[in-house]
């Protein structure tokens, strides 16, 4: 991305001489919106290319994915990190849903080991599975904050699967000479950390990452500051903003807020750091998340992938309905319920102790913080959309379309939240007792409700879609002036 982005960097065109002449604004001609300038205008090329570099800069770096599972096949690990990357294309509010669970999970795991020293840096890295228990190369478990933990936060036992009790016992008693003093040890991993047997710094934490995060990040905001600072002189200069760059605008609004949840999650570690069990007991009886190798390679990455496209629809059919029936009536239907079962694992946020679940946050219940958060965030979305309420439109008819979805990209996250906050047995006042009597009507079921909910959902879903469809036809007659460039912008170091 680095080299990316100094390739990238706008250069004067040869011959060109720089003057104390104050730069002006090219000439277009209003009646074909055509420029006269060759260097003091930008095309319709242009305009697309800066809105898709901000796009992509922002989602590729936004995105930080967990730690794989142990034994997964990388074939499925850049598969899923592709589908992920498409989710957040087309649904980056889930995103900031799941990085605004983890930095909720990431705080309560910081004060839980507040005192060894530990920050958001080490609270994530935890969260993402980046600590696993092993002995000598046999890998056992991912250490996570809460197992083990019990409500009198005293670790007796390890209730993991009915296994290592023993073990766990013989490390307690290790902390104290006194074998009959019982330390309050949260979970294990805390018991492993103030034993020694587990030391690292935020600054390894970090050298562990496969991509320089730092230096990512600040090239997103820069990207991103240019492209805003764009927008910004251009409507002080009375030049049109096309509805992509609105577009645009809106999706780096997103992406900002998930970059800054996540500023302190490693970005790109592919292993998690080894901690070796501390005892000489057998382990033979341990119950281990270990796979088989496969004798071909090209086996065992096809039997992977299989795995990761029918497990994940199955297990969250499951998990919702906890029947078969649903799995065998939707298989016809499973290229377009794959991407939804993937909205759902983010919506719920199903955690795994084996460290499958890619959208884990760890939490054993969402504050109501977070939804309201996160509703807030979504409406300040569609709003801005309606910047573009007044510009000009090559069509009356899709001006009035994109009125239309702009009210239902920024007003359906609130209906929905008033849904999501009735579910939940929110006191709502007038609201709850309209949301009362609408399911005596149907009914009293849930069930209504919650398919009420989900044609909002997908309602707010072809908003979305028709809003960037409206924004490019918008390009095959874009304002004249829209065609106007900001020369002295151009020497602001970005891409595009």
């Amino acid at each position: 991305m680095t080299i990316l982005y100094a390739f990238a960097l706008p250069l004067a065109p040869n011959g060109t001489s720089f003057s104390a002449e104050p730069l002006t604004l090219a000439s277009v001609d209003s009646s074909t919106a055509t420029c006269d300038d060759l260097h003091g205008c930008r095309t319709v090329a242009n305009i697309v290319w800066s809105c898709f570099s901000v796009v992509f800069i922002c989602t590729w770096v936004a995105i930080h994915p967990n730690v794989p599972k142990h034994g997964e096949n990388g074939a499925v690990v850049f598969l899923a990190n592709a589908v992920i990357m498409f989710l957040a294309l087309i649904a980056p509010e889930l995103i900031v849903l799941w990085a605004m669970r983890q930095w909720f999970a990431a705080r309560q795991i910081r004060k839980q080991f507040k005192e060894y020293g530990w920050g958001m840096t080490h609270a994530f890295f935890v969260l993402m599975g980046g600590f696993a228990l092993y002995d000598d190369d046999r890998f056992l478990y991912p250490l996570w904050e809460d197992w083990n933990q019990k409500t009198d936060r005293r670790m007796t036992t390890v209730d993991y699967s009915g296994h290592d009790r023993e073990q766990a016992e013989k490390i307690t008693a290790a902390r104290k000479e006194n074998e009959h003093e019982q330390p309050a040890y949260s979970c294990l991993l805390e018991c492993l950390v103030d034993q020694g047997h587990l030391y690292i710094t935020k600054a390894e934490i970090k050298d562990r990452s496969h991509a320089d995060t730092t230096l990512s990040k600040v090239i997103v905001i820069i990207q991103t500051g240019w492209f805003i600072l764009q927008c910004i002189v251009r409507a002080i200069k009375g030049l049109a903003v096309t509805e992509l760059e609105i577009v645009t605008l809106a999706f780096a609004f997103l992406n900002f807020i998930t970059c800054s949840l996540w500023w302190y999650k490693p970005l790109g570690v592919q292993y998690p750091i080894r901690v070796q069990l501390p005892l000489d007991t057998p382990t033979e009886s341990l119950a281990t998340l270990d796979s088989v190798e496969s004798t071909s390679a090209i086996i065992d990455g096809l039997i992977a992938i299989w795995s990761f496209f029918v497990s994940d629809f199955y297990e969250t059919f499951d998990y919702l309905f906890n029947t078969d029936f649903y799995v065998i009536a939707f298989i016809p239907f499973y290229p377009f319920l794959f991407f939804l079962l993937k909205f759902i694992q983010i919506c719920i946020g199903l955690n795994k102790d084996d460290g499958s679940s890619r959208f884990s946050s760890r939490l054993k219940r969402d504050p109501p913080q977070l939804f309201i958060a996160c509703y807030l965030i979504a409406v300040s979305f569609g709003a801005l959309h309606c910047i573009a309420w007044f510009f000009n439109f090559p069509t009356k008819t899709e001006q009035l379309q994109w009125r239309i979805t702009s009210l239902s990209v920024t007003f359906l996250p609130l209906v929905l939240g008033f849904f999501h906050a009735y579910l939940d047995g929110v006191e709502l006042g007038i609201i709850g007792r309209c949301l009362g009597w609408f399911k005596q009507q149907v009914g009293g079921s849930n069930i209504i409700s919650l398919s009420l909910c989900f044609v909002l959902a997908l309602a707010y879903i072809v908003a979305r879609i028709f809003l960037i469809v409206i924004a490019l036809m918008a390009l095959r007659k874009p304002d004249p002036t829209a065609l106007h460039a900001i020369q002295w912008t151009n020497f602001i170091p970005h891409i595009g």
